[in-house]
């Protein structure tokens, strides 16, 4: 018996086997799966914003800077959650 044919005949018994149990996989999906994306938008859209108010002395809240910066992440925040809902 060549390799293709064990092959064959292996094939032959999985697909002729009998189904024990089967299910589908769709997705993580659950309760709370809306807040880990909306959490996952919000921890990538504002990063930016966190690395640059911890690093820099000047970005205060009471700068022009710190509010374009945060309006800048916020639509980020709400592209992306256009893009994956």
């Amino acid at each position: 018996m060549t390799n293709k044919e064990s092959i064959g005949s292996l094939k032959a018994q999985l697909y002729g086997a009998e189904t024990k149990y089967s299910w589908e996989h769709k997705g993580w999906g659950g309760k709370y799966d809306h807040l880990g994306i909306w959490g996952l938008s919000i921890v990538a859209g504002y990063s930016m914003l966190g690395f640059l108010w911890l690093v820099s002395d000047d970005l205060t809240v009471d700068t022009p800077v710190f509010w374009g910066i945060f309006a800048i992440s916020t639509i980020f925040v709400l592209i992306s959650r256009f893009f994956f809902p």
